[in-house]
């Protein structure tokens, strides 16, 4: 079937046009707008939704999963050297690293799975989403979860299939945010958003704030599902993106706007909001060189911006990151191609012991992190990152420094493993904006799925990371029910520490005991300081 590419949204743009800077291109008119409704509801005696096994419907189809494998092994010869590793380390910071949530802590009727696992840091508090359950913890004590919800119950649509969560913490509106996928008992097709009255977001009945949107845009239940609903923010502007399937066919990327409400902490919710959308199946979001453009990722901006960032790779094997902005305006303005380092997409992951592999994905971004670098002051940098094919066709996570408007990224590296697949990684900027952190999921047939880490701060040479170090290793196979191959998560998370100028936080997965009523999979909270 036909692919798709990603793309990531981005902030302020600078006066005048460098060298090696791209002019931006014309403003994009608004395919529509959509009213919000509030999302909150009693308790309904829906029946339960199905076990959720696999939520994106590019992966149901056979034969992409075998193209991709054999394109990730004729690449593998060709594939860009890794980056070398330079000491010092990254550590664990204040000795935050602590067991998050887990397929057990799954009610019964909601067997969530993979958990495509996030999570964000604020000033008190850590929250982690995962497939199918909230949970927020004590930022001085990772190992106290404070409260917990299932995530249907969470967005008020008990008995929903909610899934594909994402949580950030808005440093200039002071509150959370939220967005996650929403299938209704009828089919109905809807995204579920909204943010926490306060800097607290402990209160998970009545402390925040819930509206959805119905994506089937007024035809019948079921036409238009918003799959891979990523998260982004600016100063003034919440901003969304999706890949929206007719049935099994791609249609177009969007990316959804809405005003934030005022700053600071508020009582009541308001009113719904109409959030004004681009793109539409018959006329599709493009890149700047006219490609079709899907998976895009919004940035969590973590500082002060006024524009909001969007970014997409193309669809491999490629070698270009496409960057837009969404103005104080609200308007979608192309920020122009990014040239990168060729890529393709990585094939399946092999485990110990077995002959089920892990979903490495399709060589998309996962996710994105903007603050100014001090090194460019002029324009904040974007932070992204994706698995891709590398040496002996074992995936890599390459990573990228962007700078709006500019045709090559300022860095770029290659974590790599000299006998084991890296994928499901991470990467953000901290506070200072020249320290940064990734983590990733580390694999082979003889290594079980660990997470590791490595970081970079000013001191170390561009495009390159410090040696690496485990932050936890798994000590089971993945044998739930999602195998063949075995899903995996969809992305991690990981963000600035909004109290400390070089620590990051993150939220990454491994393979949990095995359980024959429920997935095997758990997830791992910490925080890691770049120095």
């Amino acid at each position: 079937m036909p692919r798709f590419r990603w793309a990531l949204v981005t902030g302020a743009v600078v006066a005048g046009v460098l060298p090696g800077t791209a002019s931006a291109g014309p403003g994009i008119a608004p395919a529509g707008s959509v009213p919000a409704q509030e999302a909150n509801e009693s308790v309904r005696n829906d029946p339960p939704p199905p076990h959720i096994t696999d939520f994106s419907p590019l992966y149901k189809n056979p034969a992409f999963v075998r193209r991709q494998q054999a394109a990730a092994d004729a690449q593998a010869a060709s594939a860009p050297p890794s980056t070398p590793s330079k000491t010092p380390q990254s550590v664990v910071f204040g000795g935050l690293n602590a067991p998050g949530l887990m397929a057990t802590d799954n009610a019964a009727r909601n067997q969530g799975t993979p958990p495509d696992t996030t999570g964000a840091i604020g000033p008190t508090r850590y929250v982690e989403f995962v497939n199918s359950k909230v949970g927020v913890y004590d930022r001085a004590n990772l190992s106290s979860r404070l409260s917990s919800a299932d995530l249907d119950t969470f967005v008020g649509r008990n008995g929903d299939s909610v899934f594909d969560p994402q949580v950030q913490w808005d440093q200039q509106g002071q509150r959370w945010l939220y967005l996650a996928d929403d299938i209704a008992s009828n089919g109905g097709d809807f995204l579920a958003f909204g943010f926490s009255k306060s800097t607290d977001p402990t209160n998970l009945v009545s402390g925040w704030c819930r509206y959805r949107i119905n994506t089937d845009m007024g035809r019948p239940a079921g036409t238009f599902f918003d799959d891979y609903p990523k998260l982004g923010h600016s100063n003034s502007q919440v901003i969304f993106a999706s890949n929206v399937f007719q049935g099994s066919t791609f249609a177009t990327g969007h990316i959804w706007r809405f005003n934030k409400p005022a700053a600071g902490t508020i009582t009541t919710c308001p009113a719904p909001p109409s959030l004004t959308f681009f793109g539409s199946p018959t006329s599709p979001l493009r890149t700047a060189d006219g490609n079709l453009t899907g998976t895009m990722e919004p940035a969590n901006t973590a500082a002060a911006s006024v524009n909001g960032y969007v970014v997409a790779a193309d669809d491999p094997p490629a070698s270009q990151v496409m960057v837009w902005h969404v103005s104080s305006a609200g308007a979608l303005v192309q920020d122009g191609n990014v040239n990168v380092t060729s890529y393709a997409g990585p094939g399946t992951v092999p485990q110990p012991g077995t002959i089920n592999r892990l979903e490495a994905l399709d060589g998309r971004l996962t996710m994105a992190t903007a603050v100014v670098d001090p090194a460019v002051p002029a324009s904040e940098a974007i932070w992204t990152q994706h698995a891709v094919n590398g040496p002996g066709g074992r995936s890599v996570m390459r990573w990228y420094e962007i700078i709006p408007r500019q045709t090559a990224p300022r860095q770029t590296g290659t974590v790599s493993d000299p006998a084991s697949w890296v994928f499901n990684g991470a990467i953000s900027p901290a506070k200072n904006g020249s320290s940064a952190v990734a983590h990733y999921n580390v694999g082979s047939s003889a290594v079980k799925v660990r997470i590791g880490s490595q970081s970079r701060r000013a001191s170390t040479p561009l495009s390159t990371l410090t040696a690496p170090i485990t932050v936890f290793s798994g000590t089971q196979i993945d044998q739930d029910f999602s195998c063949t191959p075995c899903r995996w998560g969809d992305y991690s998370g990981a963000t600035p520490d909004p109290n400390n100028a070089t620590v990051v936080w993150g939220s990454n997965q491994f393979n949990g005991t095995p359980s024959l009523s429920n997935a095997a999979w758990a997830t791992r909270n910490f925080a890691l300081d770049a120095g």
